[in-house]
């Protein structure tokens, strides 16, 4: 599994950022899964309607409906 973070998530789910391109060819090339937290994808929601609008953030919860990405659960074992 690979860790993602919002920088990560905008630049992929927005095509004007400028990192967008070398986001997408990062995931054609993947031969693992991508994970992300819940406070992560909070965070990319909240920014990709401040951004793009609030069909990304949409979009992007879709992907998680469709398996394009897990969510690991953080709960008091793993936060000290």
């Amino acid at each position: 599994m690979i860790v993602a973070d919002t920088g990560f998530w905008l630049a992929f789910m927005d095509r004007k950022d400028a990192y967008h391109a070398l986001a997408c060819r990062f995931v054609l090339g993947l031969q693992e899964g991508l994970i992300t937290t819940l406070p992560v994808a909070t965070e990319t929601c909240y920014f990709l309607q401040k951004r793009v609008g609030q069909s990304h953030a949409i979009a992007f919860l879709n992907r998680h409906a469709l398996g394009a990405y897990s969510i690991f659960a953080l709960d008091e074992r793993h936060i000290k």
